[in-house]
């Protein structure tokens, strides 16, 4: 896990430009060794607001509940949040043109402090 949310995006933004943000945020994550995550770690969600004038002025990039380990270092962060703060600049200018400022944090947990727990279901049907 980490889930990376998207905030203020337009809602006329189109389908296969998120895709493509989608696989540039992945190959970002991916490609920084000391996270240690895969494209099958990350959820992406695109939450809608319910303030539509506040839409397409700013972006919001929220990586959240990415577990604390010892090698995701400040450096390993400050390196995840300026090359996704790169990509989302460069979808803005193509897809976002009124965006004024895009931002991007990091939240961690510690599982074995706050508690975590998922499931992985294979088929639909075993639910």
């Amino acid at each position: 896990m980490p889930i990376i949310k998207i905030w203020g995006l337009l809602p006329r933004t189109k389908h296969e430009h998120l895709i493509a943000l989608i696989r540039s945020i992945n190959e970002i994550i991916v490609n920084i060794k000391p996270l240690k995550l895969g494209e099958d770690d990350i959820s992406f969600f695109f939450p809608s607001d319910c303030f539509p004038l506040s839409l397409g002025g700013e972006l919001v990039v929220e990586i959240c509940g990415l577990f604390k380990k010892p090698e995701r270092t400040n450096e390993v962060k400050a390196e995840l949040t300026k090359k996704i703060l790169k990509a989302v600049i460069s979808f803005a200018g193509e897809n976002v043109p009124d965006c004024r400022k895009v931002e991007v944090f990091i939240t961690e947990i510690d599982p074995d402090e706050s508690g975590y727990a998922i499931v992985v279901f294979v088929s639909p049907k075993r639910r």
